[in-house]
């Protein structure tokens, strides 16, 4: 079955029997090898450049933000003119975050944004964040980490806030609150406090991909979503290693336009195949194994737990 989002031009190619497949690689079993791996990619506390970041990175030109939980720091090999990051105090292991964690991450990610858009080079009108857990995710550090940028143009994920304005012009309707009508009418929608919503992806960039709305950054309903997600990932299905992006609306996309993340699994830290293949590279088109009704009972079990 493919599925096409006609807004933002993501398709999904989806047979779940794909999950089943064996892989025609010998050693040890992909077990043994994820907690082999896991134990190889730890590094020690006293040599670790996050846990000593007041000498060991650097502040931006306006400074750095802090709280009990979370500092900013600039980014030495910077994408852009705006890229800096946010390093969890409390998070060695990047696989222990827990809900303050997370707070305190966004908050200040939310200070460096509007600092950005004040005293950036290049006058900055676009936001993202991402989060790499792992090297599986494209992580260069173990420490749990994430990277801010501060664009004048906007990266093309974030082309769903000009295709949610062509729906508006086309059909007089909100995409966004239609998305998640439709996510409910398929029962997979999660609703967080005045606002929030999680829901599986039906057209996935990646496969076990969860998409969640907020009315902002630091919104609480928007942060417990996205942390029963991430939780849910890491403890419901053993995803060691994901991907987080969050792209925050432009001042163009008007009022009500949500903060957007999509968080998607990047493959088992033991498995020897890769979890992008050249249809996704070449063909601009992501491979479907998860069911996502599964993925949105294993959310529904944690919350019902909480």
């Amino acid at each position: 079955m493919r599925v096409t989002c006609r807004v933002t031009g993501q398709q999904t190619v989806w047979n779940t029997a794909r999950s089943l497949k064996p892989f025609g690689f010998g050693g040890i079993g992909r077990e043994e090898r994820e907690a082999a791996l896991l134990r190889g990619l730890e590094v020690p506390t006293a040599t670790c450049d996050f846990c000593n970041w007041e000498s060991r990175t650097a502040e931006d030109t306006f400074g750095r933000f802090e709280n009990a939980g979370a500092v900013t720091a600039s980014n030495l090999f910077k994408l852009a003119g705006g890229h800096g990051m946010v390093i969890f105090k409390r998070c060695h292991d990047p696989l222990t975050f827990a809900l303050r964690d997370l707070e305190d991450v966004l908050e200040v990610s939310a200070q460096w944004f509007a600092a950005a858009a004040r005293e950036g080079p290049s006058f900055p009108s676009h936001f993202f964040l991402v989060w790499n857990c792992l090297p599986r995710a494209g992580a260069s550090q173990h420490h749990a980490h994430v990277q801010l940028f501060a664009l004048e143009r906007p990266l093309p994920g974030a082309a769903l806030f000009n295709g949610a304005e062509r729906y508006r012009a086309e059909h007089g309707a909100d995409y966004f609150e239609d998305v998640r009508e439709a996510a409910e009418n398929l029962g997979l929608l999660h609703r967080f406090g005045d606002g929030a919503a999680a829901f599986p992806a039906l057209a996935p960039v990646q496969d076990s991909e969860v998409v969640v709305h907020g009315k902002s950054l630091t919104d609480s309903g928007f942060v417990q979503a996205l942390h029963h997600v991430l939780r849910t990932f890491v403890d419901g299905l053993g995803h060691t290693s994901f991907g987080l992006g969050v792209h925050l609306p432009p001042a163009e996309a008007g009022a009500g336009a949500p903060v957007v993340a999509r968080v998607a699994h990047r493959g088992k830290i033991g498995s020897p195949s890769s979890d992008f293949g050249s249809l996704e590279v070449f063909g601009l088109a992501s491979v479907g194994k998860a069911d996502p009704w599964a993925l949105s009972d294993l959310l529904g079990q944690r919350l019902a737990r909480c």
